[in-house]
């Protein structure tokens, strides 16, 4: 039996393969967590690579939705692998795609591990990053403040994620091990918040005994 989903980004109904349900987990998340607007991201675009070769980019980011239209002015290029396709299979076809439009960031990932790349000045020369910026930012920008925070979807996706991502980069391998360091991460993000509520709260008192000694 043939299982299918509906794209996220142009709502038709497609059969879903491995490589497939990387792509639309990635483009629901470029635009839930990083902001990007549906209407800047194309899937599937055809990328000039010589007279007589094309292929076709898995995502496409663009600067304006002209852009998108007339499918030019690039800004990211984002390749899709299923799991078990390690890095760098894609590295260079992903290059190439780059270098043949006007993208500036390019980002290779297989769903559980992500590479993000920024385009230097020279030919073929890129600096390999450690984020994507979010939508309206650029590398080198300020740091995300807390009130540019957007409510988590999916965490049970999420947790998958950092879980993924801390086993694939551990050398040990140890998978109790990985379980802790989730659970320090967990932690720690409580505290941050309890900080925060507290801080709030003191800001508050303090603001409303200024108020009251102003007007008493």
């Amino acid at each position: 039996m043939i299982n299918k989903i509906i794209c996220y980004i142009r709502g038709i109904e497609i059969i879903e393969t491995p490589e497939e349900k990387v792509r639309q987990e990635y483009v629901r998340r470029l635009v839930e967590e990083y902001g990007y607007p549906k209407e800047l991201i194309d899937v599937e675009v055809p990328i000039q690579l010589g007279r007589d070769e094309t292929k076709k980019a898995d995502i496409v980011i663009y600067r304006s939705e002209k852009d998108k239209e007339k499918r030019e002015n690039h800004y990211i290029i984002v390749e899709c692998k299923e799991p078990d396709i390690k890095f760098p299979d894609g590295e260079k076809q992903l290059k190439s795609y780059i270098n043949a439009t006007t993208a500036q960031i390019g980002i290779w990932t297989n769903g559980i591990e992500f590479k993000y790349w920024k385009r230097l000045k020279e030919p073929d020369r890129y600096e390999e990053k450690g984020y994507l910026p979010k939508y309206g930012q650029e590398y080198g920008d300020k740091k995300i403040l807390k009130k540019d925070l957007r409510p988590a979807s999916n965490l049970q996706l999420k947790f998958d994620r950092i879980h993924n991502d801390i086993y694939a980069n551990y050398k040990a391998g140890n998978k109790t091990k990985v379980f802790y360091q989730v659970i320090y991460l967990l932690f720690v993000k409580i505290q941050d918040e309890k900080r925060y509520n507290s801080d709030r709260s003191t800001q508050k008192s303090t603001s409303q005994g200024r108020a009251t000694h102003s007007f008493g």
